[in-house]
């Protein structure tokens, strides 16, 4: 997200809506220095099971790998997630999109140029700011009662963060 403005981003997730409907976002990290969004386009449809993540994460094969990265536990990984389809829609709005044809982000690419003068949260941040995160578009019935208070609590604690981080000023270990 570093490397786009926001019209380049909303163009590239209405086409990614077009052949993803049910696609999601994902952050790849907490970084504000350098920050990646992850759109995934699911092939069946379901939604994560947070007791199947639990057993997974459990797993000896995967703990090693996954703690640490962070993932000890279901919420630390639903936690990365921005939004479902209708929060991606809302947040693309109206406007072209980016396909073969017509593509938009390499036409417009001297506004991602001036997009890369500026801090390198600026996308994140609009991000965070404007997608609104549902749990029922990302856990299933079952535990959603149980799981979606905590994750919709999670989300607004991470994106307090972010916010939080983007106000730091840089130090060695922070620089990317």
């Amino acid at each position: 997200m570093y490397q786009l403005d926001l019209p380049s981003l909303r163009t590239i997730i209405r086409g990614f809506l077009e052949v993803y409907p049910e696609g999601s976002a994902w952050l790849n990290h907490y970084s504000v220095r350098t920050p990646m969004l992850a759109l995934i386009g699911p092939r069946d449809g379901g939604t994560p099971d947070p007791d199947a993540l639990a057993a997974r994460l459990r797993d000896p094969s995967v703990r090693p790998v996954a703690r640490p990265l962070g993932f000890e536990g279901p919420i630390d990984l639903l936690g990365q997630y921005l939004g479902g389809p209708h929060a991606l829609a809302a947040f693309a709005g109206k406007g072209p999109r980016n396909t073969d044809d017509y593509p938009f982000v390499t036409f417009d690419a001297h506004r991602n140029v001036r997009a890369l003068t500026a801090p390198p949260w600026s996308l994140l941040l609009a991000v965070t700011r404007a997608m609104r995160p549902d749990p029922a578009e990302l856990v299933a019935v079952p535990q959603r009662d149980a799981f979606g208070g905590r994750l919709s609590a999670y989300w607004r604690a991470r994106n307090r963060f972010l916010e939080a981080g983007a106000r730091c000023p840089a130090t060695p270990a922070a620089a990317p």
